[in-house]
């Protein structure tokens, strides 16, 4: 899979989930072949859903499951990660993604509720979209164009 940056990712990420007793499963079938994407920020995106999905299935009943497709096709990028969780409550699809909103504990020195506001900026900013699903479960979904990602996931603040 190109970048090597993404393979590093997703082997970093299917790591520590292992060791939060979580299955991460990386589709078999994703690929991306897409030397123009904005790496950075695109490692960004993907890190964060992953992060979010392991969280809200860790020390839960089995099973303890993180699933993640990546693929290039018909001039887009597209990303879904789904986690075997409580998944988003309906009340709370838009909440999710405002700067600042968070469903975990707060913890002395540490801000909450940032990664799924920088997602959905960042998606935003390339011209992209974002949607999720609400639970038992949760899916995230991402769509990226290809042609103008790099320059508008680059103008992020």
């Amino acid at each position: 899979m190109a970048p090597p940056e993404l393979a590093a990712l997703l082997l970093a990420k299917v790591t520590i989930a292992a060791e939060r007793d979580v299955r991460l499963v990386v589709s078999p079938e994703s690929h991306l072949d897409v030397p123009s994407l904005e790496t950075r920020s695109l490692l960004t995106v993907l890190g964060n859903l992953i992060d979010n999905a392991v969280d809200a299935v860790a020390g839960g009943p089995d099973p303890r499951r993180v699933d993640v497709h990546v693929s290039d096709a018909g001039g887009e990028v597209s990303i879904v990660v789904t986690d075997t969780g409580p998944g988003v409550a309906p009340g709370a699809l838009e909440r999710i993604f405002t700067d600042g909103y968070s469903t975990k504990p707060a913890r002395e020195g540490m801000r909450r509720g940032l990664g799924l506001a920088l997602v959905r900026r960042l998606v935003h900013r390339a011209g992209g979209s974002v949607d999720v699903t609400p639970g038992p479960g949760a899916r995230f979904a991402v769509r990226l164009p290809h042609a103008p990602v790099r320059a508008r996931l680059e103008r992020v603040p």
